[in-house]
C-alpha cells in the first residue's frame, strides 16, 4: 500500500504510533505499508479517517480522478457499455 507509507511519514508518524492508535501491531502495519498482508475493509476505512484520505490514496498513493466512465441521465445513471439503468 504505496499511499499507507507515503502519508504517515509525510505526518511524521512512525508506525509504532499509528498502531497503537488504531489497536493493531506494529508488525501489522509494516506488512500492510509493503504489501506482504492486506488489511480489511473494515481497518482500510479506520486508516483513511486516520489520515483523512481516501482509500484509493492509501492503496495507489493517488488520489481518485473520474473517469467519465458514466453519465447523468436526470433519475438514473446510463453506463456507456451497459444496457443496463440504475434508477435513483
Amino acid at each position: 500500500m504505496i499511499g499507507l507509507k507515503k502519508i504517515r511519514k509525510q505526518r511524521n508518524l512512525n508506525q509504532q504510533q499509528v498502531a497503537m492508535d488504531l489497536h493493531i501491531s506494529g508488525e501489522a502495519l509494516s506488512y500492510y505499508e509493503n504489501g506482504k498482508r492486506e488489511p480489511s475493509l473494515a481497518l482500510l476505512v479506520a486508516l483513511s479517517k486516520y489520515f483523512n484520505v481516501s482509500i484509493n490514496y492509501l492503496i495507489t498513493g493517488e488520489e481518485f480522478q473520474k473517469r467519465g466512465t458514466c453519465q447523468s441521465a436526470g433519475s438514473f445513471l446510463l453506463f456507456p457499455f451497459s444496457s443496463k439503468k440504475i434508477f435513483l
